[in-house]
């Protein structure tokens, strides 16, 4: 039986991820929100999801190492050029069902996958244009 599969698509990270750590914060933080409120959290993060779905940067929903709150990290895809991953976290006052951390995240996200598409389009110096004229000394 042959199991390969072929696919001609790139393939594309997630781009918004939930670590098992988050799970437990979303629940409690939702258990407190009113009917209305706890619908626009959950239609807002499933909107996110999919906005993100093709981004290759991966955005990892996560609970805060310090406190009780959710962070969003942002992971460059480009492993070899990797940036340091970004960090941003719920307020300390209105955290219970605020998204607004997942929007700085995404937004960041969005940055980096548009700043790694350029710069795979830009043509790499070799050794031989370092040499004047191009000619590389035998």
């Amino acid at each position: 039986m042959d199991l390969n599969i072929n696919s001609n698509r790139p393939n594309f990270g997630m781009a918004v991820l939930l670590d098992n750590s988050a799970k437990s914060v979303i629940k409690k933080q939702t258990m407190g929100l009113s009917k209305k409120r706890f619908d626009r959290f959950w239609e807002t993060l499933n909107s996110k999801i999919e906005q993100e779905a093709d981004n290759p940067v991966n955005t990892i929903i996560r609970k805060s190492t310090r406190r009780n709150a959710l962070v969003a990290e942002v992971v460059d895809s480009d492993g070899e050029n990797a940036i340091k991953n970004y960090v941003t976290a719920q307020g300390l006052i209105h955290k219970n069902g605020s998204l607004k951390f997942l929007d700085r995240a995404t937004s960041r996200a969005q940055k980096l996958n548009e700043a790694n598409k350029k710069l795979d389009k830009l043509v790499e110096a070799e050794e031989k244009h370092f040499y004047a004229g191009g000619d590389m000394y035998k």
